[in-house]
C-alpha cells in the first residue's frame, strides 16, 4: 500500500487532477522528507515550504498512538500551509535546475537521495521534472483561482 498526494487549498478550491503526472510515491519520498535537505543542500536551494507535508490526523487515536508523535504531526500539518508563491518559487528553482540539466538530477545528487539505486529511472528520465511541473501546473491554477494558502496532504 502506497501514499498519494493532493494538494488542499483554503478556501478550498478545484485542483487540477493532473498533478504529479505519476503515483507520486517517488516524489512524496522526496520532497518531504529526509531527501528534500539532500536535495536543498546539493543544489544550492530553500526548499523550506516543502520540509512539512499535511496528513489525516482526524481519524487518530491518542490511546494507539505516541502522543507526542501525534502532537508532532497535528503541528506539521499547519506547517505546511504557505502562501502559493511560496511554495511555486520553490519548485520553479527546482524545475530550473533540473531543467539545466536535461530534465536530470545530477549524478552525484541522485546518488545521495538514492544510494542504491533503486530509483534511477524516476530521477534521470525526467519523470522527476514532470512531476515537479505537474505540481506547479495546479499550484499555478490553485493561485489564480484565488487560493491565499495551500498544502501538500499525503493520504
Amino acid at each position: 500500500m502506497g501514499m498519494a498526494l493532493l494538494i488542499e487549498s483554503d478556501p478550498e478550491l478545484e485542483c487540477p487532477d493532473a498533478f504529479p503526472d505519476t503515483d507520486s510515491k517517488h516524489f512524496l519520498g522526496t520532497m518531504f522528507g529526509p531527501r528534500v535537505e539532500v536535495l536543498e543542500r546539493r543544489l544550492k536551494l530553500d526548499l523550506t515550504p516543502l520540509k512539512h507535508c499535511a496528513i489525516d490526523v482526524a481519524g487518530i487515536e491518542e490511546d494507539e498512538f505516541d502522543p507526542e508523535w501525534v502532537e508532532q504531526a497535528k503541528r506539521s500539518c499547519e506547517l505546511a500551509w504557505h502562501p502559493p508563491d511560496a511554495i511555486i518559487a520553490c519548485l520553479e528553482a527546482l524545475a530550473a535546475k533540473l531543467q539545466g540539466g536535461g530534465g536530470k538530477l545530477p549524478s552525484a545528487v541522485h546518488k545521495a537521495i538514492d544510494p542504491t539505486g533503486r530509483y534511477r529511472d524516476y530521477y534521470q528520465s525526467g519523470v522527476f521534472l514532470s512531476d515537479v511541473s505537474g505540481c506547479l501546473a495546479a499550484l499555478r491554477s490553485l493561485k489564480e483561482q484565488g487560493a491565499q494558502r495551500v498544502r501538500f496532504f499525503a493520504f
